[in-house]
């Protein structure tokens, strides 16, 4: 666990989810807008179903890693990654941030974090599905990582864990800085 200050100043404080989390989880969820749902679960429907909240809050911080960032009013952001069983160097990559905390530096936060944790467990490349409609979140994987191919209605992502390896530029600076700051001051698995 530790504190950080996000671009405009406020601090928050990042850490691996833990199972206590669940309420703190369902908080969090039920603040995301019928278009955060969306856009972060590429579905109409909104609910999360007693599996889904299973399945979310229950990790093993190696194959399944959740990562929370949380202020004063609670959760505000949850990134995750999943090992892809076929491919064991590659995860699944996720973002999530409430709808009121967006564009703040929260999602550079968390995908940092995320990438120093891949890496202490052997992974060296996420993949990421983005809808095609979801322009923050396109813009920011644009600017690190090229699409592999557009699937449907979203582009599929692959980018490297090491900040150096990413697509140079502002985003990349950005998470290299952060990544440099968690070296020394979070321990991303407990």
């Amino acid at each position: 666990m530790a504190r950080f200050l996000l671009d405009d100043g406020t601090g928050v404080i990042l850490r691996p989810l833990r199972p206590s989390d669940r309420e703190a989880f369902l908080g969090a969820f039920r603040k995301l807008s019928d278009r955060s749902c969306y856009l972060r679960f590429h579905k109409l429907d909104p609910r999360l179903r007693e599996r889904d909240i299973a399945y979310l809050t229950t990790v093993d911080q190696v194959d399944h890693v959740a990562l929370a960032v949380f202020a004063p009013s609670g959760g505000i952001a949850l990134g995750r990654f999943v090992r892809l069983p076929e491919e064991p160097a590659t995860a699944d990559l996720t973002l999530t941030v409430v709808d009121g905390w967006q564009r703040r530096g929260i999602a550079k936060l968390l995908l940092a974090a995320l990438m120093a944790r891949a890496r202490s467990v052997g992974i060296t490349s996420f993949t990421a599905s983005v809808l095609d409609e979801n322009r923050p979140a396109r813009t920011m994987m644009a600017a690190i990582a090229a699409p592999l191919r557009r699937e449907g209605s979203s582009w599929l992502y692959r980018l490297p864990t090491d900040p150096a390896l990413l697509h140079p530029g502002p985003v990349a600076d950005a998470l290299a800085r952060r990544d440099a700051e968690l070296a020394r001051r979070f321990t991303p698995n407990g």
